[in-house]
């Protein structure tokens, strides 16, 4: 069921929906074991099933059989079904909406003022044209979606229609208007023509829409990710009986019943919104990197979710995608403002980056105190410590990388990586 979307937001696409995708297994409905997981802000994460979710519980089910429940404000994300590693269509245009939403559809048309939208699984919707930001009519195409997205970004604040026609894309700025009662063409007035003109919806490749910011979205509290490869900016979500209901920050709301529709059911919940932070996407207030001091320095620092030669950040054999890579002697600061309760990393040496032996100690201060102090020894074998400590109340995080055994402190060949770096309530 989809409601009238209320409110506008310029277009853009949703690269930190990438975050969203990856492995998970089987959840509720499935005849196999359940499959299910919870991972919550203290690090931990327990097997099992959702039962139940309203917006400050979640009732969760383990594999022991025990329902236990669990303040929502804890949980950093609920996997919930098998998430796909790409949607279940060869073909399906990507229809993203002025609340950030993302529809992969089956089929799109524009009758008068809306959008009539077919989904995977058999569920239809329809979207008022002037809640929609974009859209994409090809989104399994990655070469095409590139070419689009650099569109975007190029574009002024005009309406855009990109027309795809003997292998070549053209775009026109101008405006853009209604669908006719059929829904085969719609309108477009090219900037400098006062004359409207009809385009067929067959000929288009995308089209853009400049919208105001609506000062009364909702605040997204979850982004959703369903199995047909659809992605939801959810102000609200909850589960009952085995349905969920999703209301997103634009005012819509969308169902999935009681053992989804078609195959289609969520899969995914990313709740880490406004709960954790990683300090990779943070900018530090205060940064004191040798390599600026010293030329003469074969790597250079500090590096965000890589490793000090560029490459994929791996510790003790574990890959991440977040984390920092900091030469010996390195300051980093950053301004909490009080709103955060922990810090956590897993503090070592890259695998495959090579360094000098002897100790290297990090320390953490809050507010000029001193909070937790590692040292640790490049060996034979591989290093990757987990750190945490209090920092609640803290206004400033100061990390300090330092050489040990080092009179002269220059600490050449002498680092760490922090993986997982992160901040959170």
């Amino acid at each position: 069921m989809l409601k009238e979307v209320i409110s506008r937001r310029t277009g853009g696409r949703l690269a930190g929906w990438l975050a969203l995708m990856g492995a998970a297994s089987l959840g509720p409905g499935s005849t196999e074991a359940m499959g299910g997981e919870v991972r919550m802000l203290d690090g931990t994460s327990r097997q099992g099933e959702a039962v139940s979710l309203e917006k400050s519980e979640l009732r969760f089910k383990g594999a022991d059989g025990k329902v236990l429940p669990i303040p929502m404000d804890t949980v950093l994300r609920l996997d919930i079904g098998a998430v796909p590693a790409r949607p279940p269509l060869e073909k399906f245009t990507d229809l993203e909406l002025n609340d950030g939403t993302l529809l992969r559809c089956a089929s799109v048309k524009v009758v008068d003022k809306a959008v009539e939208v077919s989904l995977h699984g058999g569920l239809n919707l329809k979207v008022p044209l002037d809640k929609v930001a974009n859209w994409l009519t090809n989104g399994a195409d990655e070469a095409g979606r590139k070419d689009w997205d650099s569109r975007l970004i190029k574009r002024k604040r005009r309406d855009m229609l990109a027309i795809a026609r003997q292998g070549a894309i053209n775009s026109l700025e101008g405006t853009l208007g209604a669908g006719d009662a059929e829904g085969k063409t719609i309108g477009f007035t090219p900037q400098g023509i006062d004359r409207e003109a009809r385009v067929p919806l067959t000929n288009i490749h995308g089209l853009a829409f400049e919208r105001a910011p609506d000062p009364n979205l909702e605040p997204v509290v979850a982004r959703l990710l369903d199995t047909g490869g659809n992605r939801l900016a959810a102000s609200a979500i909850t589960l009952k009986e085995g349905a969920w209901q999703v209301r997103l920050s634009g005012g819509m709301e969308v169902s999935y019943p009681a053992g989804g529709m078609g195959g289609l059911a969520p899969a995914r919940l990313d709740l880490s919104r406004g709960k954790l932070a990683y300090l990779s996407d943070m900018e530090p207030a205060l940064v004191v990197d040798p390599a600026k001091e010293d030329p003469t320095r074969f790597r250079t620092g500090p590096t965000r979710d890589k490793n000090l030669d560029m490459s994929p950040l791996r510790l003790a054999g574990i890959s991440y995608a977040k984390g920092l890579g900091l030469l010996a002697p390195t300051v980093m600061e950053y301004e909490l403002g009080g709103e955060f309760r922990e810090f956590r990393c897993i503090a070592g040496f890259d695998d495959a980056v090579s360094g000098a032996s002897g100790p290297v100690v990090l320390v953490i201060e809050g507010d000029g105190r001193e909070l937790a102090r590692r040292e640790l020894v490049r060996g034979p074998s591989r290093v990757a410590v987990p750190v945490a400590c209090a920092v609640k109340d803290v206004q400033k995080l100061r990390l300090s990388v330092l050489p040990v055994g080092d009179e002269l402190g220059l600490g050449y060949g002498k680092h760490l990586h922090l993986a997982e770096a992160r901040v959170s309530k």
